[in-house]
């Protein structure tokens, strides 16, 4: 309970413990919750110190679930290492947030939130907001599910506003003025959901579609996308250009220029790279083909003569079509082979071992036996495991050996796929190499273009809640009218946690939501991945001029539905996109329900004031 302004008044209901009851009488008046608690500083410090590892801890989670968005595709399709893509995340989102972050403070989350409470509620909700948070996208990051940090910030705060002031205290629809309509508030995230993901979807349907028919399907697919280089290149430059200048610099005002003199650079920026690409990156990508064409044909060389033979046999027979049935048959078999085969070489290692080797007793026999069989006759035979004879190793040797486990799991993890996905991935239309090979750095670029958005945009609104709470503890006297909104501004320090974080927290735990945009949901190549990062950051602005709170995690998996589906409706994991579809719309419900709990719990349970 608390109250910066005026008297508190003793309600007329029994007191809750017998000190209480010495001091609130009905009708006495107390003085202000600060008198009876002390100095707000030396009262409230704990606050802003426990709130900056929360806001720490949600930039980490942050970064395990947005960031695998940019660059899941790139790994996915091979384009990048996870490690590769590790590094360039890191850089990129620093950069982003550190040179090119917005520096105002948003917290108050204006298109949502219509009243706020008190300094000091104000405050404690922004912690509880970051508690709920985290707690929903680790949960998220854990299951493999990529939900938008944004509105998990955005359901959290409404949670708190809502257990504090009601209903009333919500914009659940707002007059948009860049739409026109009353699309705002709480309605503007529900349309946000179909609006975003459905242009993105039908945008990488038509020009993944294109890109197919006219290039990738051809006879000669690797001459006509060398041909076709310098168009795509000047489209990606001219659709980078207006990101960075509308979604990519806040801090420089880019975004108020006019639309016209923005086309005029990006267009101008497009006639550029175009040339450039002409002149330069043609005439590299045909010497480097050649090589590669060099040694591909000495290795199909020897290939083709250690398979001359078993070609002429399988001529003999008659072809028919492969199903998902015989490849999953298939695979099932060679799954069975490689298991047997591995049990026959550890058996036969553990037989020849010197350290599984046990000396019986004299009741057994004057025989060795296997440690393994000795094992099958106690409580522990269905735990085996190899057991090997400890070693002595120095400091340096124990130190290498940890680091090489926590790089095995985490940013050097292996990405593997169940027999589901491997089926899958094997039916999907496959391309020349050459002509998608063509495609890759273009869809590295793409990624780090976005990435660097994101830690211009996304990065700052992680640290937003906390950047709030250090303003209210420093200027809450700002928070005295409720009708004006305090020009409060992020401090550097505070931008450099956040990039520290969702770079951490991408090198931790993104292989999981790499694994599951990358593989899981369709069959990504790098020629794929292109179409659905040009499409995603395109529906970004196209969105974004729209007014509506859009997610570029919510757009990007748009793209992808969209891009598998100009290959076939079958090569989609309908299973895991509509899981992920229903995740949504549980973030949104399950922050504000996990904040307004927490928030009860902590402000409306009974407590003693002391004097």
């Amino acid at each position: 309970m608390e109250n910066f302004g005026s008297p508190i008044v003793a309600p007329a209901s029994p007191p809750f413990s017998a000190l209480t009851a010495s001091i609130l009488k009905p009708g006495i008046a107390i003085p202000p919750a600060e008198i009876l608690t002390g100095n707000w500083s030396s009262t409230y410090r704990w606050i802003t110190i426990a709130g900056g590892f929360i806001a720490f801890a949600l930039a980490c989670m942050g970064g395990a679930n947005d960031v695998p968005t940019f660059f899941g595709a790139s790994v996915g399709s091979g384009a990048l290492s996870l490690p590769q893509s590790v590094a360039l995340a890191c850089v990129m989102e620093f950069t982003g947030a550190i040179f090119m972050g917005n520096r105002t403070v948003d917290a108050l989350q204006s298109s949502v939130l219509k009243e706020r409470p008190d300094a000091g509620l104000f405050m404690w909700g922004f912690i509880i907001a970051l508690i709920g948070a985290t707690i929903w996208l680790a949960f998220a990051t854990y299951l493999e599910m990529p939900v938008s940090s944004s509105l998990s910030i955005q359901g959290a705060i409404i949670g708190v506003s809502v257990t504090t002031k009601g209903l009333h205290s919500i914009y659940w629809s707002k007059h948009n003025s860049n739409a026109g309509i009353r699309v705002g508030g709480v309605l503007a995230i529900l349309l946000s959901w179909i609006v975003g993901p459905s242009i993105a979807a039908a945008a990488g349907f038509l020009f993944f579609g294109f890109m197919k028919l006219v290039l990738l399907r051809s006879h000669e697919a690797e001459q006509r996308t060398l041909q076709a280089l310098p168009f795509y290149y000047g489209t990606t430059v001219l659709v980078l250009t207006f990101f960075i200048i509308y979604r990519g610099s806040p801090r420089t005002n880019l975004h108020e220029m006019a639309v016209k003199e923005a086309a005029l650079i990006a267009v101008a920026s497009a006639v550029l790279a175009s040339i450039l690409a002409f002149l330069i990156i043609v005439p590299l990508a045909r010497k480097r083909l050649g090589k590669f064409n060099a040694g591909r044909e000495q290795k199909l060389d020897v290939e083709n003569n250690n398979v001359s033979d078993a070609k002429e046999e399988s001529d003999s027979f008659p072809q028919k079509e492969v199903t998902a049935e015989d490849l999953l048959q298939q695979f099932n078999e060679l799954r069975v082979l490689d298991t047997v085969y591995e049990g026959d070489e550890e058996e036969e290692a553990d037989n020849q071992s010197p350290q599984n080797m046990v000396k019986c007793s004299p009741i057994c026999g004057p025989n060795s036996l296997p440690l393994k069989q000795l094992l099958a006759r106690t409580p522990n035979r269905f735990n085996f495991k190899r057991l090997r004879r400890p070693q002595n190793l120095t400091i340096r040797q124990k130190f290498f050996r940890f680091m090489r486990r926590l790089k095995a799991s985490t940013f050097g993890h292996k990405i593997e796929y169940n027999r589901d996905t491997l089926v899958q991935h094997a039916l999907a239309e496959k391309f020349d190499d050459k002509a998608e090979e063509l495609f890759s750095f273009l869809q590295i670029l793409t990624a780090c273009v976005s990435a660097f958005g994101h830690g211009s945009n996304d990065v700052v609104a992680l640290v937003n809640p906390y950047a709030a709470t250090l303003n209210i503890y420093g200027h809450r006297h700002a928070l005295s009218n409720q009708n004006v909104t305090p020009d409060w501004n992020i401090d550097m320090w505070l931008l450099a946690l956040g990039g520290i974080g969702v770079g951490l927290g991408f090198a931790a735990w993104g292989w999981k939501l790499v694994r599951c945009l990358g593989g899981r949901l369709t069959f990504l190549s790098p020629s794929r991945g292109f179409s659905v990062q040009i499409c995603s950051i395109a529906t970004v602005l196209v969105t974004w001029r729209t007014g509506l709170p859009v997610s570029s995690t919510h757009i990007f998996v748009g793209a992808i539905l969209g891009v598998a589906a100009a290959d076939s409706i079958k090569n989609i994991n309908w299973q895991l996109a509509l899981t992920i579809v229903v995740m949504w719309i549980i973030t949104l419900l399950l922050t504000c329900g996990i904040t307004a709990v927490l928030y009860a719990f902590t402000i409306f349970s009974p407590s003693v004031i002391v004097g």
